[in-house]
């Protein structure tokens, strides 16, 4: 009989608000997605975990995150300053950066993508929603390579309401 063998998936989810945390871990939970999390509360916390990570050696590194979820509105609206700190970080420039966010109107998501998110996500209203949210964020980052434009095709997802130049470090 053949074994069939899930790859666990790192994942750096960071938003202030615990009980949002909690019910990601738990559609994880429900659909038995192998997703590694971890959440962290504050953009500090989450600069000082990613910088650890690219200062271990090589034997010692953890792996790095497969992508990272960050909430627009946390910490009295830090997130895309925290997007655009890690965009600086070189090890990162092309991690998949995606916001999850309750608050998304027109200029919340144009920000967003004008510091360097890679996909902007409403959170959803129901825990069906979130589970198959979930479940296709696990199949994005379990693809070889990931790869992440399928995520476009759910009602969740919100396009850059205007052109947005493309971010660079220069």
């Amino acid at each position: 009989m053949a074994q069939i063998f899930r790859r666990v998936c790192s994942v750096v989810y960071v938003d202030d608000n615990f009980e949002n945390q909690i019910q990601f871990q738990d559609a994880t939970l429900r659909t038995g997605t192998s997703f590694q999390i971890r959440p962290l509360f504050s953009a500090e916390s989450a600069l000082a975990y990613l910088t650890y990570l690219t200062l271990q050696q090589p034997e010692q590194q953890h792996s790095l995150p497969a992508f990272l979820l960050c909430d627009f509105a946390f910490q009295a609206g830090r997130g895309c300053g925290l997007v655009a700190a890690i965009r600086f970080i070189p090890s990162y420039a092309d991690l998949i950066i995606i916001m999850l966010s309750d608050f998304h109107q027109g200029r919340s998501v144009a920000q967003s993508y004008s510091v360097g998110v890679n996909h902007f996500l409403r959170k959803p209203l129901t825990e069906t929603r979130l589970d198959i949210l979930v479940k296709a964020l696990y199949s994005c980052a379990t693809l070889y390579p990931p790869r992440f434009e399928s995520l476009v095709r759910l009602p969740e997802y919100l396009r850059c309401p205007e052109p947005v130049p493309a971010f660079s470090l220069t």
